[in-house]
């Protein structure tokens, strides 16, 4: 089949096929003599591949890597680069709403008071923009990719690396308190379930097993590939705290153990509407790790620490952001949500919520 037959079953134009062609996307044959491009059925396949991924916006760099993988029989780089695209797309749809939302009050206020204040409008800009970078600012600095391969094997030794200064604390509760989040959250068959920071899936295992319908959310690829090995059929998607790639009002419980410490204090307030906004009404937060009474408590551990030398411990404190418990269940509370919470050690604690208003 000729360029011009093609485009014309496939709707795109002939300048199109040779920009794909020209990008390496695709070779056609040629016509021995005149040197007419001639597309074979599989031609016309992968043209289908690459007109549906642009479609949703895919670059060419990255369709090219998705049809390598798929020439030799692998879907594993199409999945991963979709991933990828989609958790981009969908940080991009959430800046706009926060955009669009912004636009909206600024719009209330001057419809209302049928004046402008400039220094209240730019206040309103600058929060915005907090917002976005705030959100912007995430990265992963503990490199949980290299961690995947080891991280269940350290778990089965007592806790994972990045808990092990609290081992002491720790040590034996792990999968005691992965136990008690599912008693806590008292799932009910059928119900749709999401683990923040899946892992390798040992939390979202446990709710599998009694009846819960769970996705898993983590910002570590190599994480992702883990879980799908130990759980198959459960849906995983790329993403973090700050953007979780899914629509309003899709859960009815939202679980995370040991992750809210990646989180800045600004931005943990940002991960708690986030959970907010993808809860059904009478939806659950259940959450467990590392963190604090209050800052009086925060600060009378460290010192006993610093009186004991213990430096692992006080590195931890300084790079890692542990949650000041008073302030999580202060915003829940404010938020709508009655809450209820346990101590396991003077710094493992587990939080409980559930939204009494919508």
């Amino acid at each position: 089949m000729k360029i011009t037959e093609v485009a014309s079953q496939l709707n795109v134009s002939a300048r199109a096929i040779r920009f794909y062609e020209e990008k390496g996307l695709i070779t056609p044959d040629k016509e021995p003599g005149n040197q007419y491009r001639l597309f074979t059925e599989e031609h016309i396949g992968q043209l289908k591949t690459i007109i549906a991924l642009r479609e949703i916006g895919v670059p060419v760099e990255q369709i090219k890597v998705m049809l390598e993988g798929l020439d030799q029989g692998d879907t594993a780089p199409l999945q991963d680069e979709l991933e990828q695209h989609r958790n981009q797309l969908y940080r991009e749809f959430l800046e706009l709403k926060q955009l669009i939302e912004t636009a909206d009050r600024m719009l209330e206020r001057v419809q209302k008071e049928h004046k402008v204040d400039q220094t209240w409008l730019y206040r309103m800009a600058e929060g915005s923009k907090r917002l976005r970078d705030s959100r912007n600012a995430w990265k992963d600095r503990w490199d949980f990719d290299q961690l995947a391969a080891v991280y269940d094997e350290e778990v089965e030794q007592g806790s994972p690396a990045h808990l092990r200064p609290f081992a002491k604390e720790i040590g034996g509760k792990y999968a005691i308190l992965l136990d008690r989040m599912v008693e806590w959250i008292a799932p009910r068959g059928g119900e749709q379930g999401l683990d923040i920071g899946i892992g390798t899936g040992n939390l979202a295992e446990r709710f599998l097993a009694q009846g819960a319908m769970m996705s898993g959310l983590d910002q570590s690829q190599s994480m992702l590939n883990e879980s799908r090995r130990k759980l198959p059929n459960l849906p995983t998607r790329l993403g973090n705290w700050l953007s979780i790639p899914y629509f309003e009002r899709t859960f009815d419980f939202v679980v995370s153990s040991f992750t809210l410490h990646h989180l800045t204090e600004e931005q943990k307030p940002l991960a708690l509407e986030e959970m907010t906004r993808v809860l059904k009404p009478r939806g659950r937060i259940c959450l467990v790790d590392v963190m604090f009474e209050h800052e009086e408590a925060r600060e009378r551990y460290r010192e006993i620490k610093e009186a004991e030398g213990d430096q692992d411990v006080l590195r931890s404190l300084h790079e890692r952001m542990y949650a000041d418990k008073s302030q999580l269940l202060g915003w829940l509370r404010d938020h709508g949500y009655v809450t209820m919470h346990q101590a396991y050690a003077e710094v493992l604690h587990m939080v409980y919520a559930i939204r009494a208003s919508d």
